[in-house]
């Protein structure tokens, strides 16, 4: 079977046109047995779509290695970031540069936090699970660990409690501030990864991708063959999304046209090879 999809635009209205365009003798005899699919159009319709042309922001962390993030725009602005890797080997608070997505102005500080710390320092007096916050650096949190192993009271390995919030590092080793033990000395070589990217401005004009689409229309049947082609039109006077919303009211249509006809196929098998291709 083959299907055709038609968006046209003209002036500010988006005409949407899904027809059948062809079928096979196996299929028209499928038909012809078991009469044809009806296919339920209208009801409500929501998705995620992203306009030809259109790019989210990139966000680039300088310094260390593997760090990823996303920007998130609400009309325009990026008023958030999603880090999606802290990454590591970061000596310093990183550079943040935001680049593409249609707009500008946007700029964004980030924190560190500990994504490792070794023993460089064993120190004495020390038992497992004892809690060792660490010192130095600007934090809104800092990094605290806990006592995994030791030997005779020096510490042989630790493990992350508390990542920490850094605005700036202190240099390794990181010597330790305070206990709930009675350890002294231990000192620590960390590793640092991004924690958080704050805007710092906001900036302007940037794309939100994917586009979030939702709209009903009354819902009504059509017999897959005889009561196609399915017309609307989408108006840009009665919604900023009118291209999307042509866009996703489509491509719904056809997944239910290709689920009709999966399920006609479902009741013989003359259809070996044969895919329902759209045009």
């Amino acid at each position: 079977m083959k299907l055709r999809k038609t968006i046209d635009r003209v002036a500010d209205r988006y005409h949407v046109i899904t027809e059948i365009a062809g079928t096979s003798a196996a299929e028209e005899q499928l038909i012809a047995d078991h009469g044809e699919p009806v296919i339920e159009v209208g009801g409500s319709f929501s998705g995620n779509i992203t306009r030809p042309g259109e790019t989210a922001p990139i966000v680039t962390v300088a310094g260390g290695l593997g760090a990823t993030a996303s920007a998130i725009v609400v009309d325009g602005e990026i008023t958030s970031y999603v880090v999606s890797a802290p990454g590591s080997g970061y000596l310093s608070i990183p550079a943040v540069s935001i680049t593409g997505g249609g707009g500008s102005g946007a700029t964004a500080t980030a924190t560190l936090k500990a994504v490792n710390v070794a023993v460089a320092n064993g120190g004495s007096g020390y038992i497992i699970n004892d809690e060792i916050v660490l010192d130095g650096g600007t934090f809104l949190t800092p990094t605290t660990v806990k006592v995994a192993a030791v030997t005779l009271g020096v510490v042989t390995s630790v493990m992350i409690v508390t990542a920490g919030n850094y605005s700036s590092i202190p240099s390794n080793p990181v010597a330790q501030d305070s206990t709930d033990g009675s350890g002294v000395g231990a000192e620590f070589t960390v590793t640092w990864g991004v924690n958080t990217i704050l805007p710092d401005d906001v900036g302007a004009d940037y794309f939100t991708v994917p586009t979030s689409v939702s709209f009903t229309f009354p819902t009504k049947q059509r017999r897959l063959l005889t009561d196609f082609p399915d017309k609307r039109v989408f108006d840009l006077a009665d919604d900023e999304d009118a291209d999307l919303m042509a866009k996703l009211y489509s491509d719904a249509i056809e997944a239910r046209i290709v689920t009709a006809v999966t399920e006609l196929r479902a009741k013989t098998n003359p259809f070996e090879g044969e895919t329902l291709i759209t045009i």
